[in-house]
C-alpha cells in the first residue's frame, strides 16, 4: 500500500478549518492545513463571536489574545430596525474580534503544519485514500493523506466539484464592507441591521475600534451602488453619519443555502465543513457553526484511523444541521425555538407592534432581504419537520 505523506489534508484556514486541524492533531494524526492566502489575510467579516461560537472557544482553546480583540470588545446587543424610531432589541453577550488576526491565531494554536499561499488545484477521492494536487510559490505539489476536510468557505471549490448544483436556487448575495473613520449617533457595541431592501439584502453597521463598518448588500445580477447611496443617505440624515475617511472597503460573495434546507457534507473521506458546507445561520453569523463542525469532522477522522470518516462525520453533524435549520424558520425563531433571546426581546412588544414586526421583516424578503420568512423553502422545512420528526436535510 502506497504510504501518506499526511493522515488529514485540511483546505481553508478560517475557523472550520483550524477546528478540524486542531481536532485530528490532537487525536494523534499527522495534518496539514493549506490556506489560499498569506496569513493573516483581510477578511469581510462583522467578527461577532455569538453564545455558540463562545463556549466552543472556553470549552476547546486558550483565552483570547489582546491583540485580536476589538474596542469595543463585548457586543451587548442586537437592534433590528423597521425605521429610526421603530427596532426590536435583543439582548446579547458577544465578543468582537479582528478576523484576519482570529483566524491567524486559531491556525497557529491548532498545532497542526500550515502552508499558507498555498492553493488547492484538485483531488482524487479512491477507496483507501484522497490524493491532492495544490500550488505554492509558484510549484505544484502532489500529496495523499486518508482523509480531506474542506472548510474553503462558501462557493467552495470542493463542495461544487461534489455537488455540481449545490448552490442552484439559493439565495446569492454580493456585500461591500467599508469602514469609515467618521462621526454617529449609532452606538457602538451594538449591531444595528436595517430591514429595509431600499437599502440591500442585508444593511448593517458595527464598530470596530476607531472604525465603524457599513455593510451594503445586493442579490447577485443586482447592482450595488444605488443600495450603498440610499444607504448612506439615511444614515446621514436619520443617524448623523458623517464620514472623514473611507479607510478601505472589502467585498466578498455569499450563499444561504441553509435558506432552502441544502447542505453539502462531503463523500467518504472528502469532508465538507462550515460555510462550504452550507452551515449559515439567519443573521448572517457562521463562525458558531464552523467551529462547531470543523472540530466535528476533524473528530471523525481522528475516530475513523485509515478508514473512511464520512458516515461518522455526516451522524455527528445532525445537531448542527437541526440549529441551522431553526433558524432559517420564522416562525420556530419568533416563538423561541431557535433563539430564545428573540423571544423575549418580542415578549417586550405589544400585540400591534408584533404585528408591525412580522410585517416588516416579511416586507424586507419580499423586496429581497435575506431573512426567514414564509416563502416556499420555509413551509417545505416545516412541512418535513411535521410529517417526519425532523428536517430531513437534503444533505
Amino acid at each position: 500500500m502506497k504510504g501518506r505523506d499526511y493522515d488529514v489534508i485540511v483546505v481553508g484556514g478560517g475557523p472550520a478549518g483550524a477546528a478540524a486541524a486542531k481536532a485530528a492533531v490532537e487525536g494523534g494524526l499527522r495534518v496539514l492545513l493549506l490556506e489560499r492566502k498569506r496569513m493573516p489575510r483581510l477578511k469581510p467579516c462583522a467578527g461577532y463571536l455569538f453564545k455558540e461560537a463562545r463556549e466552543s472557544l472556553d470549552a476547546h482553546y486558550p483565552p483570547i489574545p489582546g491583540e485580536v480583540r476589538c474596542r469595543p470588545y463585548e457586543v451587548r446587543k442586537i437592534r433590528l430596525y423597521l425605521d429610526r424610531d421603530f427596532f426590536l432589541e435583543v439582548e446579547e453577550d458577544g465578543l468582537s474580534v479582528w478576523r484576519d488576526r482570529f483566524d491567524r491565531w486559531l491556525c497557529e494554536v491548532s498545532g497542526a503544519e500550515v502552508w499558507d499561499g498555498a492553493r488547492l488545484v484538485d483531488f482524487c477521492e479512491w477507496g483507501d485514500r484522497v490524493e491532492v494536487a495544490c500550488a505554492r510559490d509558484g510549484k505544484e505539489a502532489r500529496l495523499s493523506a486518508d482523509a480531506l476536510i474542506a472548510a474553503d468557505g462558501g462557493l467552495s471549490m470542493v463542495a461544487g466539484r461534489i455537488d455540481p448544483g449545490f448552490v442552484a436556487g439559493a439565495p446569492y448575495i454580493c456585500v461591500r464592507h467599508e469602514y469609515h473613520r467618521c462621526e454617529s449617533d449609532l452606538e457602538p457595541g451594538i449591531f444595528h441591521v436595517f430591514m429595509d431592501a431600499t437599502y440591500g439584502v442585508y444593511p448593517a453597521c458595527y464598530f470596530k475600534d476607531d472604525l465603524m463598518v457599513v455593510d451594503t448588500s445586493v442579490r447577485r445580477g443586482d447592482k450595488i451602488a444605488p443600495a450603498r447611496e440610499a444607504f448612506l443617505a439615511m444614515l446621514r440624515r436619520d443617524f448623523g453619519f458623517r464620514s472623514r475617511e473611507e479607510v478601505m472597503a472589502l467585498g466578498c460573495r455569499a450563499v444561504f443555502t441553509a435558506a432552502v434546507n441544502r447542505f453539502c457534507l462531503g463523500t467518504e473521506r472528502v469532508l465538507v465543513a462550515g460555510e462550504a458546507a452550507g452551515f449559515m445561520n439567519s443573521l448572517g453569523e457562521g463562525i458558531s457553526s464552523a467551529l462547531s463542525t470543523g472540530r466535528l469532522a476533524g473528530l471523525a477522522a481522528a475516530e475513523a484511523g485509515r478508514s473512511a470518516p464520512g458516515a461518522l462525520y455526516r451522524a455527528s453533524t445532525a445537531a448542527e444541521r437541526d440549529r441551522t435549520a431553526r433558524e432559517w424558520s420564522l416562525l420556530t425563531l419568533m416563538r423561541g425555538g431557535a433563539r430564545p433571546e428573540l423571544k423575549r426581546a418580542l415578549a417586550r412588544l405589544s400585540l400591534a407592534e408584533k404585528a408591525r414586526f412580522l410585517k416588516g421583516v416579511l416586507a424586507w424578503q419580499r423586496g429581497g432581504g435575506v431573512a426567514p420568512g414564509l416563502n416556499k423553502g420555509a413551509l417545505e422545512i416545516a412541512l418535513r419537520r411535521l410529517l417526519r420528526g425532523s428536517y430531513d436535510f437534503r444533505a
